[in-house]
């Protein structure tokens, strides 16, 4: 859609009173000054928003230029709430990351022109939705402004699916899992639905990516179990045969667990590592711990009777 927009204005020139130019090109930020100057040419209202969401696409890089030309379209009488044929307003553009070089000056002039914060797309998507999903470009500081701004965590789009559920849990990239449980902890302090069921959530975050690296920290597996984490799944990865996961195993499987088979490796070395891999010993030890606490707790008090039958 961003492709369409900037096609359909590539034909824009100065004054917008200029025949169409031998070579296209992509409309300027001194475009813009002149098409809004006092004295030019008035311009359509489906213009000025067409312009807006053009805008809003992140074509302008240089420092100021984006928030200057969004404040300039919503002085002229741009609608900040218009949507493209998506359904997408200026903020779903802002919020995905492909222009977010002045996305929170920009969202400061498009709510104080009355932009609907939790304005949602063909599909119920929200920005805060498009943000989390692209969190891998989008700065972890526009996701706060956005909330700050009004942002409503708890809005469904269509599918029913609430913002934490977008939150990316497998994206790959380095630090990934640490901004993953920071946007479950910032959304769970604005008092929104964090959903993490059925997301894996356990595996991505608290698995080791180094031998040298531990799992997550106490208050944190807690925090995702209480959210809905699976300590057991079942899932499909690059093969169509599903695999069975349990996080107990990949701990007791982790490098530096303590199954009395490492221990003796530890003469030798140095009191200050000693100490580091004790102290990660121990952490293990007592996630499986809450791990074992929580699938006791919530076993069903009442199994169902089991029943025989004879072989026919």
């Amino acid at each position: 859609m961003k492709k369409t927009i900037i096609a359909a204005f590539s034909a824009f020139f100065l004054g917008m009173g200029a025949a169409q130019a031998e070579e296209e090109r992509p409309i300027t930020y001194e475009d813009i000054c002149a098409m809004t100057k006092p004295g030019a040419l008035p311009m359509p209202e489906a213009k000025k928003n067409e312009l807006l969401l053009y805008v809003s696409t992140g074509i302008f890089c240089m420092d100021g230029e984006q928030s200057g030309a969004v404040k300039l379209l919503l002085e002229a009488g741009a609608d900040p709430n218009a949507v493209d044929s998506e359904g997408k307003g200026a903020l779903h553009h802002l919020s995905d990351g492909s222009g977010d070089f002045e996305a929170d000056k920009c969202l400061d002039l498009l709510v104080k022109h009355g932009a609907n914060v939790n304005i949602q797309d063909r599909e119920g998507r929200t920005p805060l939705m498009i943000a989390l999903a692209n969190m891998d470009n989008v700065d972890g500081n526009y996701i706060c402004h956005l909330l700050s701004s009004g942002a409503d965590g708890n809005v469904r789009d269509h599918a029913g699916n609430v913002a934490s559920q977008y939150v990316p849990i497998a994206s790959g990239w380095d630090g990934s899992q640490i901004q993953c449980m920071e946007m479950y902890e910032l959304l769970d302090s604005y008092g929104y639905i964090v959903d993490v069921h059925d997301k894996m959530a356990l595996f991505y975050i608290l698995r080791p990516f180094e031998e040298d690296n531990t799992y997550c920290s106490e208050e944190e597996l807690r925090f995702l179990l209480r959210h809905g984490a699976e300590t057991e799944l079942e899932c499909v990865f690059n093969t169509n045969e599903p695999l069975k996961w349990s996080m107990l195993d990949a701990i007791r499987r982790h490098p530096q667990y303590p199954d009395g088979k490492v221990l003796p490796m530890w003469r030798g070395i140095k009191d200050h590592e000693r100490n580091i891999r004790e102290k990660r010993y121990t952490t293990l030890k007592r996630l499986e711990e809450i791990l074992l606490e929580h699938q006791h707790s919530t076993a069903s008090p009442n199994p169902p009777p089991m029943t025989w039958e004879p072989f026919p």
